[in-house]
């Protein structure tokens, strides 16, 4: 087979690259990152033969054309020898390649020139010969303009010994803004063991319009050859069960020395090192350059010095479930020198015992389908992260039956794992005008829009192969909603579908639709589906905003969570270049939890609000190195993601599960309960105000009674047995998700419906205030028992489980026994009575003693509130620079009638007197008074007590606060000195 046939062919692999592109310059070296784009100056690096090592001691030049006529162009014909062209209809002999002069001071020399003149034009690089065992980097300098329409990129080509293509990397458009620029692309290495040759394509590719006015110059064309450092494991998608099993290999190719020393470190998922690290050396062994069937390549060869290849393994001390990256560093022997860029790898390892769902709405859309992954791949790793539904694209060539046999058999072999597929039909004009393009896919609704007998005949045969398999399909990928907002939709997606199945096949089909966007009235709906979006990515209160707003369908409502944004900019005064800076560490740890937070609050947002279907749109977009700043489920080459287990865990504990609701714990942690399809009772919960120095972290206590058979399962999927404690569980909280499972849903039903008639309490004192108890029998049988209303002690140890009983308050119940049928509601009269009680909330906590099919003991915590009608104070303390202390004082009135109150503030344990003031006629503005004490040292961390007495009335408000020192600065002390 020809080149020239090759060229016309699809290719057999392709992967989009990012291409660097810097403002030319007689001495750069480029970065692995892209690099700002500025305008060139300066002549053409100096020439140097192959061989050379350029400005990195392992960056061995193998290829160099200048096109100069010594070298390229030895019968002066204005065509570089051994180069070659397209031609074809698209590639007309009248576009213009040849090489020329250099016109301006930016660069000097010889050129190559292409003029399309309205059409494609490529050229091609003579073959040069590659070895797999290699990575490989291009460099060239272009310059281009006039391209409006078209696009310039440029190609790397690898073909085996039967110049067979095997694999393609490919640059994103160059720009034409007529500036002569370093153009980088690279480090390749060959995928395919047979390949032994590359070639450069230079490619103009004609737009929708030709560009007649189109300039390419291209000049210094360079490949080099760089050491390959391959880190991997022995799993294909390095998921693990077992910590004993993971085993992190070094495979080094192409160095220059024969026995470094390479270094490896495991850092768990904020990227703190774990263990002492590995230290080994290589002991390679020198690469022969094999020519035995490379006869027709000329160039490639002779490069000068010798190279070396090697492999280390190591295990590292991994000791729990959990996500954790290896690091690898290689170094010259003896010192801190690096060889070449340090890499990094991602591992998770998972408890496969984890209780799992039978069914559940979590899936994954695949929209490269089986790229990074193949299919075989895919297959085992799904059921194993909780995966139940997969969305991917299903089009293929006519005739192409082996690629529609092998959709087919991946369908198959996810049913029969209980994984539902969803077949995306998706415009395929791009992809048939071009096999090689990564763009996205138009809008569903263009493709559709025409007459059956355009669209049909493209997808008819898609269908009639896989619709006897694949039963859900969804018109457009995710994100396309370009249905919405047209007339008489109903119809029209009617239409669509008796088309497409037309012989009757048992099928549901969805469409894109936007949150905000209404449904025609009336009108049953001919989709069974919506594939909810917006127009960017939702964070979590993005998505209960989105929700909230949402309008009521009758299809089913499927989702997309995201990845949260990864926030890279270091913290104000770190180094970020210490991973070991306190600033730094503790910024990587709040970030990671916020991430995984948000994350989870997604997911738990879908699920309180009833999505039918829960999806990441893309979940291989992380990166194994943190320092690339993305973040996701899976990463671009098929490895764990940050998120991949907190992704797991939820999907397999929550999986079918509806939304019960959630309860007031001792503490406070944030926290939902779901029932499963099995009956099982989990509750998710976290807290917010616990302190933490490290991810999982776990300083809160929540101890109550949930049930006799609790798990806690953290967000890794790792469990344990709570402690126990006076018959209750002690449950430890921190600010990552954490997981209970196996709660008792009676127990956890009464305690979310229990509540008080009025949580408010008039702060009266001396007179006994009427309130009641709101019960509900949630057992699902008749019980019996008692209730005890206990009010702890302010300020004395932890109030929540604490056992001394207030000196302010006074509840007694008219009959403390209880008698409830099933499904029975009560109401428990009781009495308050005050006694200088504290203005704002007070925690009570009421303890049951309940026999029900056995007896059990629990308690339920709430909140009243002690106040004045319409009143609302607030206390703020400051310390001036001269050590005074002003206490300022806040109250409104949003009652009726205006009020006239009179202020005491008494400073607790101290020898001065109280302070006074007179607040007159309170309406709705806010009424300030000031109070100020010299020399305020000793007050400082003290309690103070404000008391605040209605003029005309009854009521009495006590409101105690702590002194902090908070220090004015100098516009607040002028501000405050004013006023006073």
């Amino acid at each position: 087979m020809t080149l020239l046939t090759h060229c016309r062919l699809a290719l057999a692999t392709i992967a989009l690259t990012s291409v660097t592109i810097a403002p030319a310059s007689p001495s750069r070296v480029s970065s692995s990152g892209p690099q700002p784009l500025a305008e060139s100056s300066g002549a053409a690096p100096e020439d140097k033969s192959p061989g050379s090592d350029d400005s990195l001691v392992d960056l061995v030049r193998v290829f160099a054309c200048q096109f100069d006529d010594a070298s390229w162009d030895i019968n002066y014909d204005s065509w570089p020898d051994r180069w070659t062209r397209v031609y074809d209809d698209e590639h007309p002999q009248y576009a213009r390649i040849a090489i020329v002069p250099a016109d301006d001071e930016a660069t000097s020399g010889k050129v190559l020139l292409i003029q399309p003149d309205g059409a494609g034009a490529t050229a091609i690089s003579p073959p040069i010969h590659v070895m797999p065992k290699f990575s490989y980097k291009l460099r060239m300098r272009a310059r281009i303009k006039g391209v409006e329409h078209g696009a310039v990129r440029v190609r790397m080509a690898f073909h085996n010994s039967r110049d067979i293509k095997k694999q393609v990397e490919q640059s994103d458009p160059l720009p034409s803004d007529g500036r002569w620029r370093d153009i980088e692309m690279g480090d390749y290495q060959p995928e395919d063991g047979e390949v032994d040759r590359v070639y450069l394509h230079l490619d103009y590719a004609r737009g929708e319009r030709g560009d007649l006015n189109a300039e390419i110059q291209i000049a210094d064309v360079r490949l080099y050859r760089l050491p390959s450092i391959r880190i991997h494991t022995d799993s294909l998608y390095n998921v693990y069960t077992n910590v004993e099993d993971v085993e992190v290999t070094c495979s080094l190719s192409g160095i220059l020395e024969q026995n470094p020393e390479v270094r490896f470190q495991l850092l768990d998922a904020t990227n703190k090192s774990i263990g002492e690290g590995g230290k080994v050396n290589l002991d390679g062994q020198i690469i022969s350059e094999s020519v035995a069937h490379a006869s027709d390549i000329v160039d490639g060869f002779g490069t000068d010095k010798s190279s070396y290849e090697g492999s280390k393994a190591w295990k590292p001390p991994i000791k729990d479930y959990g996500f954790y990256r290896v690091r690898v560093g290689m170094y010259r022997t003896g010192t801190d020198v690096p060889i070449g860029e340090t890499r990094a790898i991602s591992v998770a390892v998972v408890r496969d015992a984890l209780v799992t769902s039978e069914r559940g709405e979590f899936g994954w859309t695949l929209p490269k389908a089986d790229r990074p992954l193949p299919f075989s791949v895919l297959q085992e790793l799904l059921p194993r992260v909780g995966v139940r539904k997969v969305k991917l694209p299903v089009w293929f060539v006519p005739g192409d039956e082996q690629r529609g046999e092998s959709i087919m058999k991946f369908a198959e072999q996810l049913a029969a794992r209980g994984i539902e597929t969803i077949g995306i039909l998706e415009d395929p004009s791009l992809v048939i005008a071009d096999p090689r393009t990564q763009k996205e896919s138009p809008p569903i609704e263009g493709f559709l829009s025409g007459e059956p007998s355009y669209w049909l005949p493209q997808i008819d045969h898609i269908i009639t192969r896989l619709s006897l398999r694949i039963r859900w399909w969804q018109l457009g990928r995710d994100g396309d909603t370009s249905f919405v907002g047209y007339d008489r939709l109903v119809e029209r997606i009617g239409a669509i579908r008796n088309q497409l199945f037309r012989f009757g096949q048992d099928v549901r089909m969805g469409i894109g639709w936007r949150w905000d966007h209404p449904r025609d009235k009336g009108k049953s709906l001919s989709w069974d589906f919506e594939q909810l979006a917006g127009r960017e990515a939702l964070d979590a209160a993005g998505l209960e905003s989105a929700f909230d707003k949402a309008r009521p369908s009758s299809a089913e409502r499927w989702v997309v969570v995201a990845p949260p944004e990864v926030d890279m900019t270091p913290p104000e005064g770190a180094d970020p270049d210490d991973p070991n800076d306190p600033l730094m560490r503790a910024a990587f740890v709040r970030r990671h939890q916020e991430r995984v937070r948000d994350f989870v609050k997604q997911i738990l947002v879908a699920k309180m609000n009833g999505a039918d279907g829960i999806f990441i749109s893309n979940p291989f977009s992380g990166s194994p190195d943190m320092a690339d700043g993305q973040t996701g489920v899976m990463n671009t080459d098929g490895s764990p993601g940050e998120l991949l287990l907190p992704w797991r865990t939820c999907a397999r504990l929550l999986g079918g599960a509806k939304y019960l609701g959630s309860i007031r714990l001792p503490h406070g942690s944030n926290n939902w309960i779901f029932k499963r399809t099995d009956g099982q009772v989990v509750m998710v919960l976290w807290n917010l105000e616990a302190p933490t120095t490290e991810s999982n972290d776990t300083p809160v206590e929540e101890t109550l009674y949930l049930g006799e058979n609790v798990q806690v399962i953290d967000v890794w999927g790792d469990d344990k047995r709570p402690e126990q404690r006076d018959g209750r569980q002690v449950i430890r909280v921190g600010q990552m998700p954490l997981f209970v499972y196996g709660l008792h849903e009676g127990i956890a039903r009464w305690r979310m419906e229990m509540g008080f008639e009025s949580k408010q309490v008039a702060s009266v004192f001396g007179v006994q205030q009427q309130n009641a108890l709101l019960l509900h029998n949630t057992f699902g049988q008749g019980v019996g028992g008692t209730v005890r209303v206990f009010v702890p002690e302010q300020g004395v140890g932890d109030e929540s489980m604490s056992e001394v009983s207030s000196s302010s308050w006074n509840v007694s119940m008219d009959d403390p026994r209880l008698s409830m049928k099933t499904n029975e509601s009560l109401k428990a009269p009781l009495t308050i009575g005050l006694d200088d009680a504290s203005f704002g909330p007070q925690i009570v906590r009421c303890e049951f003693e309940i026999s029900a099919e056995r007896d059990y003991k629990f308690s339920v915590w709430r909140e009243l509130f002690v106040g004045l009608d319409n009143i609302s104070l607030e206390v703020e303390t400051f310390l001036t620079p001269e050590g005074a202390l002003v206490v300022e004082q806040r109250m409104t009135n949003t009652g009726e009638l205006p009020v006239d109150l009179k202020c005491t503030l008494h400073a607790s344990n101290s020898h001065r007197r109280p302070k006074r003031a007179q607040v007159f006629q309170l309406e709705s503005d806010v009424d300030k008074k000031r109070y100020k004490y010299i020399n305020a040292d000793d007050l400082i961390g003290k309690t103070m007590r404000l008391q605040v007495e209605e003029t005309a009335g009854q009521r009495e408000l006590i409101y105690r606060f702590k002194v902090e020192p908070k220090l004015l600065d100098d516009s607040e002390e002028a501000t405050l000195t004013q006023a006073l």
